[in-house]
């Protein structure tokens, strides 16, 4: 029984693995594996999509007319984690304007937060609900992704998809996604309480996702734009 002690576990452990600072949690993870003799090299996360479910897509897509479609995943499963609605409304505004289509993605809980975000749109974008099983083969056939630090951003990276990912109270260098795509994080600031440990923020205005201006998002999508 090997794993590392972080909450005071020892006594079920037969070996405890110390953990080194500042490891990613794939890194962390592979560690494991060299401590009881398994030989691993760095691994970048890799997902593979069934061929129908990228067709379905496809077909979607081309059915609506769009193209160059940018998927855009503005939430998470913490609130400290999303960016002013506004913002993202003229991120998407400006996406239209530069030849893109921007599409948002949701769950069934997050509707209220995704339709403030269309409102403030001058372009209304389309809003894709789909189940988690499907949505991989929709991210497979986008431009590139945008969004929140979220389990969504590392299924669009795992994918090799580009993306640009806003982080604000958590690091980067611990959990930031990992794939074969340009992947651009994005946080800014510095903040005594990052990493937060709270459910919310305990200053209750989300200032380390604040700090990320529009601008940041539109050089980084300028610079995506010439590498393709």
């Amino acid at each position: 029984r090997v794993s590392y002690d972080f909450t005071g576990g020892t006594y079920w452990l037969t070996d405890v693995v110390s953990l080194s600072e500042g490891l990613h949690i794939v890194d962390r993870n592979l560690n494991l594996l060299r401590c009881i003799g398994v030989q691993v090299k760095h691994i970048t996360p890799k997902l593979q999509v069934w061929p129908n479910k990228v067709e379905d897509a496809k077909k979607y897509f081309k059915e609506k007319g769009y193209k160059k479609v940018v998927i855009i995943h503005p939430v998470a499963s913490q609130k400290k984690k999303f960016w002013m609605p506004e913002r993202f409304a003229h991120i998407i505004d400006f996406l239209q304007n530069e030849g893109f289509t921007p599409v948002l993605v949701c769950g069934p809980k997050d509707n209220d937060f995704i339709y403030k975000i269309k409102d403030k749109c001058e372009f209304k974008p389309d809003v894709l609900a789909v189940s988690l099983k499907d949505l991989p083969g929709y991210l497979s056939c986008c431009e590139f992704f945008i969004g929140v630090d979220s389990g969504i951003a590392h299924m669009a990276a795992a994918l090799g998809k580009n993306a640009v990912v806003l982080f604000g109270p958590f690091l980067p260098l611990l959990t930031a996604p990992r794939g074969d795509g340009n992947i651009q994080v994005i946080i800014k600031g510095e903040f005594e309480c990052r990493p937060c440990s709270g459910d919310l923020c305990k200053y209750n205005n989300n200032s380390c996702m604040e700090a990320i201006e529009i601008e940041d998002i539109k050089n980084v999508v300028h610079k995506m734009k010439v590498s393709n």
